[in-house]
């Protein structure tokens, strides 16, 4: 792989990232690979922008810790 290669895959990362911090949210990943069992790639129904199967896992985790009663 060419360094510019490297840096136009890192562009891109960067990219996704300040499309899904713009995203007036909560995201609605919907599966773009419903074809692989594995490395599978979800995308944002509002902001386009896309995770990893783990990404949204932890997402939609974190939703649902916040909607958790907080017990003491």
């Amino acid at each position: 792989m060419t360094p510019e290669e490297v840096r136009e895959i890192w562009n891109q990362a960067k990219a996704n990232g300040k499309t899904l911090d713009a995203c007036d949210g909560p995201h609605a990943f919907e599966d773009i690979t419903p074809d692989k069992p594995l490395m599978k790639r979800f995308k944002c129904k509002a902001c386009g922008g896309e995770v990893s199967a783990d990404q949204r896992a932890w997402y939609e985790k974190g939703l649902a810790h916040g909607r958790a009663e907080v017990k003491l």
